[in-house]
């Protein structure tokens, strides 16, 4: 069954034979990868050349074997790429002979792909983090370091760690590694078969070391000494032939201080001295507690010598100080970094608390002026203009016990922040009484306009009624007597004419009765002039005044939901017109003792209907105007200004029911 990363080879192979060049080539086998979809380094008679290909085609390929392949080619960022599709082995010969480099060589570009070996000691042994697949170990030569890496099952991992501390030499080739498309440096990659040569095996117990004698020397040594620091990566001693000794070391902060320690690395020579490197530790009985008095110093001291000369004092290096200044992180960064930022003067030195349980003390925050004692380190980076050249970075301390961080003061609770927060918090506030004063001041000014505007609403609602009362009673006293006077020369007539000419009869009743409609209108007049039905805010109430005087004692039922506010002043005077002449035909002609009065506005049409439970008549032979009776015409007349209609419905001996629409032109709609 053909894998995963053979089809996807094939289908590169596939999209790109239309552009891409084929190869055939022969050669021999450097190295093979079986990782990912799988990578040969084949050895020609021009140059060394990778080679891609599916897993399955590397099941029986060894370094050293004669291969024949074929596939395609195209171009890359460091070359061309070959993707072999077919590979035929054909034979098998040793590698070719290798050369002899030193440590420092293995990064000149001359040697990439090339076949060499290289002689010195095992100082490590891992497996790679991005590849369990693959073991690395580090070689210690007279030059320098170098990274060698091998598939685990040619050399397993378990093989490979006793050979630390061997003298060995390797075989292999150069290549390249790197990490996020970077470029990093050049590798060993082993040969599959005789990879490594041991000249000299490890000793049984690696405490059992020489000790460490100031010779240079690839091999591990011995120092014995008491724990007096730690920081992130370093174990630092003293020792009997030094006050101040780092170990490199796993896990240093776990290792108490004050312990009596065995240490086998490697040494390793810096620019403040030795050190040694990927060491074993030993964790003796605790040493007696010796007094060591730290040394105050102000924080200018660490940066000029004794004349006073801006430099960085190397003196100070690996003593025990005491320097005093602001922390200047807060509790969060703190237990994040694992750092506090000391500021002294116009210098920041770096406080390594990463092996504390709990470097964020609530004491220890910021603003706080503390004491701190410590050891005093050197950093050095290395500069990116020139790298083999370190820089000087500053001083660092490293203090023994949570016990050397004192708290000398705490920072005032008025600091600029919270002044800053108080006085930001008194202008919104004055911000928001002022904002409030000016609505305050607009509804007061609203409120003002609109108790004034009541009150001229109310003073023309009082010069309404005194015109009327007046305009009332001089209607009274002259047109109403005046119709009195008529009527009763109307019955005086009619007296006259008893018995004589019928004719003149008829008319004279007919005149009675168009007197006594024109004498009740008045009297309704007289009666809308004199009271405030118009001025009534809730149309119910109107409605009720309104019928008030033709109502006489039937009991009456009112629905009327329409808002009177609405409603014009014609509109509201025309439907309590209208309602007031249908109750007072209910009740003088039908003899009503019930009446309902309902009323709605929908879509703009206002509906109102008046039903009673009088005797009814039949609307086809009621009388009209030629007999004196206007009621219902008069109603009809009021309705054609608003574009209405009027429906009757009665029969006689069941009641009436008048229903009234009005549509509203100008006014409000739902």
């Amino acid at each position: 069954m053909i894998r995963f990363s053979t089809f996807v080879l094939l289908l590169t192979a596939l999209a790109t034979s239309l552009s891409a060049p084929a190869f055939d080539v022969t050669g021999q086998i450097l190295g093979v990868s079986r990782s990912g979809h799988g990578w040969i380094l084949l050895h020609e008679d021009i140059k060394p050349k990778n080679f891609a290909c599916g897993l399955n085609l590397l099941s029986d390929c060894r370094s050293g074997d004669i291969i024949r392949a074929r596939g395609l080619s195209r171009p890359g960022k460091h070359g061309d790429i070959f993707l072999a599709t077919n590979i035929v082995r054909i034979g098998k010969r040793p590698a070719p002979q290798p050369l002899e480099i030193t440590g420092g060589q293995i990064h000149d570009r001359e040697l990439l792909h090339k076949c060499v070996r290289v002689r010195g000691v095992i100082s490590a042994v891992k497996r790679d983090d991005t590849n369990r697949a693959w073991n690395q170990i580090t070689l210690r030569t007279p030059t320098g370091k170098i990274c060698a890496v091998m598939q685990d099952d040619a050399y397993p991992f378990a093989d490979l760690t006793g050979l630390t501390d061997a003298d060995v030499t390797l075989y292999g080739y150069v290549s390249r590694f790197g990490a996020m498309l970077q470029f990093l440096g050049h590798e060993l990659n082993l040969f599959d078969e005789g990879g490594i040569a041991i000249h000299r095996k490890a000793a049984g117990d690696p405490f059992d070391a020489p000790p460490l004698n100031g010779k240079n020397t690839l091999h591990r040594r011995r120092v014995e000494g008491i724990a007096v620091a730690a920081d992130r990566h370093r174990l630092y001693l003293t020792t009997p032939d030094s006050d101040f000794f780092p170990v490199q070391t796993e896990n240093p902060a776990t290792i108490p201080v004050g312990a009596r320690i065995t240490a086998v690395g490697y040494p390793q020579p810096d620019l403040l001295g030795t050190q040694l490197t990927d060491a074993l530790i030993r964790i003796g009985p605790p040493a007696s507690n010796a007094v060591i008095r730290a040394e105050s110093v102000g924080p200018e001291t660490l940066f000029r010598d004794a004349r006073g000369v801006e430099m960085a004092n190397y003196r100070y290096y690996g003593r025990l100080i005491s320097l005093r200044g602001h922390v200047l992180n807060t509790p969060d960064n703190i237990r994040h970094t694992r750092w506090l930022q000391l500021s002294c003067g116009q210098r920041e030195i770096p406080i390594d608390v990463s092996r504390f349980r709990d470097p964020c003390d609530p004491a220890v925050f910021s603003g706080c002026r503390i004491e701190v004692t410590g050891y005093c380190l050197a950093r050095f980076e290395r500069d990116a203009s020139s790298s083999w050249i370190p820089t000087f970075k500053g001083f660092t301390l490293v203090p023994r016990y949570e016990s050397d961080i004192t708290v000398l003061s705490r920072p005032p609770w008025w600091t600029a922040t919270r002044l800053f927060c108080v006085i930001s918090a008194l202008l919104v506030l004055l911000a928001a009484i002022l904002v409030w004063n000016q609505v305050l001041r607009a509804m007061s000014e609203r409120r003002g306009a609109s108790l004034a505007q009541e009150k001229i609403e109310h003073v023309k609602t009082q010069l309404k009624i005194e015109e009327r009362t007046r305009l009332a009673v001089e209607l009274h006293d002259s047109l109403s007597q005046t119709l009195t006077g008529i009527a009763l020369q109307v019955d005086s007539a009619a007296t006259a004419n008893a018995g004589g000419n019928a004719a003149v009869g008829r008319f004279l009743a007919t005149t009675r009765q168009m007197l006594t409609s024109c004498r009740k209108e008045l009297q309704c007049c007289l009666w809308d002039l004199r009271s405030r039905t118009f001025e009534e805010k809730n149309l119910n109430e109107a409605i009720l005044r309104a019928i008030g005087p033709q109502s006489g004692r039937a009991k009456i039922a009112i629905r009327f939901d329409v808002p009177r506010e609405r409603l014009s002043e014609s509109t509201a005077e025309a439907i309590l017109r209208m309602v007031r002449e249908l109750v007072s035909n209910a009740v003088r002609h039908g003899g009503a003792t019930e009446i309902r009065i309902a009323g709605e506005c929908r879509d703009g049409t206002i509906r109102f209907s008046v039903r009673d439970n009088g005797d009814g008549f039949d609307p086809a032979t009621a009388p009209g105007p030629l007999q004196g009776h206007f009621g219902l015409r008069g109603i009809r007349e009021r309705l054609t200004r608003f574009g209405g209609t009027l429906e009757v419905e009665s029969r006689r001996g069941s009641g009436a029911k008048v229903t009234a629409t009005l549509k509203m032109k100008n006014e409000w709609t739902t």
